[in-house]
């Protein structure tokens, strides 16, 4: 399998940008794109994008997408760049939740 090069140099976004797409090419390479997803805005290892990603405005949303057998690409997540999951707030309610209903039952 050939492996695509990386563009020759990353794209500069438009700060007030708030939407960019994350992708996991293979286990080593992720690619960023924003939300014309012409050309990316980050591509190397998941450091590198991970660096970039921590850079962009806090209010921004990142959709992260994984290869998939079947689907070609699958949304597994989606987040900020502050490290806070929409999945994962939304579990820390239902956790939140139950510790109220035993203290209530208590």
């Amino acid at each position: 399998m050939r492996m695509a090069r990386p563009p020759p140099y990353p794209k500069k976004f438009d700060v007030t940008e708030r939407l960019f797409y994350h992708y996991k090419i293979n286990p080593s390479t992720f690619v960023l794109f924003d939300s014309d997803m012409d050309t990316a805005v980050a591509y190397g290892s998941f450091n590198y994008v991970a660096g970039v990603i921590s850079n962009l405005p806090k209010s921004s949303t990142i959709f992260y997408f994984e290869p998939h057998g079947r689907e070609g690409w699958k949304m597994k997540r989606s987040y900020r760049p502050d490290k806070t999951s929409e999945e994962s707030s939304k579990a820390k309610d239902r956790v939140d939740e139950k510790k109220s209903e035993k203290q209530e039952d208590v």
